[in-house]
């Protein structure tokens, strides 16, 4: 009976947000998730959140370095503070709902009729900023996702070399200047369609120094994955 109870216990878990019970691996009820802020009217490139489906005027103008960015919410309440418990104040069993959710979307929707990029690349953290974390969160949500769509992730073949001050900290040309020539691939990068992960994208200027770095290196078509969507990308 000791077996079962235990095992029913682990099956069994809480919402993370209303409280009430779940059954399963997601630790999100399904009212709970049905309420999250879908993201559904965006710029078709970037995913800058917009009235309708089209291209904005950003990338119109000065096409981004990525292919596309998909991202699956809006950064609006209630999901900003699961995002910010997972990112500042440990709490990493968010990290497998928010890969859980981003593998749905990616075999339901988004390259249900296309190739799957061939390396999963968390956006990485400089390495004082992840002795003071302890963790990545974007690799955290990247390891599940690895895991069920069996692709490789890759965990230190880009570093962040220069340890920027806080995006949020900064105003929108800062910010660009910040995230200059930030990163560096360090190994040869045989795969040439890849898939950045990440929690958040607000201006966008960490993904497109990334992407640039990546193109430098060889890779040829970059796609964003990320949890949230925020601001519009200058």
């Amino acid at each position: 009976m000791r077996y079962y109870l235990k095992k029913w216990s682990n099956w069994l878990s809480h919402c993370i947000l209303c409280l009430g019970n779940v059954t399963g691996a997601y630790t999100l009820c399904k009212p709970c998730e049905q309420g999250l802020p879908k993201l559904c009217a965006y710029c078709i490139r970037c995913s800058t959140p917009l009235a309708m489906l089209a291209t904005c005027g950003t990338c119109l103008r000065s096409p981004p370095p990525f292919h596309r960015v998909h991202a699956l919410y809006h950064y609006e309440s209630p999901l900003v503070p699961l995002l910010l418990q997972l990112k500042f104040h440990q709490k990493l069993n968010h990290a497998p709902l928010f890969g859980a959710l981003l593998v749905e979307q990616v075999k339901n929707q988004w390259y249900c009729n296309k190739p799957l990029p061939t390396l999963l690349i968390p956006v990485p953290l400089h390495v004082d900023r992840l002795k003071e974390r302890g963790f990545n969160q974007a690799l955290e949500i990247a390891r599940p996702i690895a895991a069920h769509l069996q692709l490789p992730l890759s965990v230190n073949r880009v570093q962040r070399i220069k340890p920027t001050v806080a995006q949020t900290t900064l105003a929108p040309q800062e910010r660009m200047t910040n995230m200059r020539n930030a990163f560096k691939v360090t190994k040869t990068l045989k795969h040439r369609h890849i898939a950045i992960i990440d929690d958040v994208m607000t201006t966008g200027n960490t993904i497109i120094s990334l992407c640039k770095t990546l193109k430098k290196a060889g890779a040829t078509t970059i796609d964003v994955w990320c949890v949230a969507r925020a601001g519009i990308m200058t």
